[in-house]
């Protein structure tokens, strides 16, 4: 928890000004990667630190007292590696959780919709494309992802055509969460 509180006064320091110039924090990136923190609930099998859930809330407790705003922004990262242990498979884990623990690599979380809000199925569609989808559509905003390595959005699988299913029930079995490198075209 040290590593925390001694983040929490960088916080602490830097959220006036950025909420002021109405600006991100980018140099706070850089320091949390620098103590580790991105790896804080990455399993220690992929050289993560291995914070359960009440280890990690008390971490975000303890930079929320530096700046809530801006502990919002990494606090989605985590929320998003906690998603991932649950969801994916051990290939799929192996194949992103060592970058974070690593070399601190930040997940974003994109997933409101101007309609569909937050909760609502997605209205971005995931059309199937030789080697994976064509994915388009509008997200309202991104938390963390000015900074992030990789974006992690929802996304509802179409037809072949492009079309997404009428009925309620095949279209929610049909939502998926994607990730994309923050560098990849397009």
């Amino acid at each position: 928890f040290a590593v925390c509180r001694e983040l929490s006064a960088a916080f602490c320091q830097a959220g006036p000004r950025h909420d002021q110039e109405n600006s991100f924090a980018f140099a706070l990136a850089d320091q949390v990667r620098a103590v580790g923190l991105p790896g804080l609930n990455i399993p220690k099998r992929f050289g993560g630190w291995g914070a359960d859930i009440a280890t990690t809330a008390r971490c975000v407790e303890l930079l929320a007292y530096g700046d809530p705003a801006i502990t919002l922004g990494f606090n989605m990262h985590w929320g998003v590696v906690g998603f991932f242990r649950g969801m994916w498979s051990p290939a799929h884990q192996e194949r992103f959780f060592p970058g974070v623990a690593r070399h601190g690599h930040l997940f974003d979380g994109v997933y409101s919709e101007t309609r569909a809000g937050v909760i609502g199925l997605a209205d971005t569609r995931a059309v199937p494309v030789e080697g994976g989808w064509c994915v388009s559509g509008r997200k309202s905003w991104g938390t963390l992802s000015l900074v992030a390595d990789f974006h992690t959005f929802n996304a509802t699988i179409t037809d072949a055509d492009g079309e997404l299913p009428d009925e309620h029930t095949e279209r929610a079995v049909r939502e998926v969460m994607l990730v994309c490198p923050a560098d990849a075209p397009g």
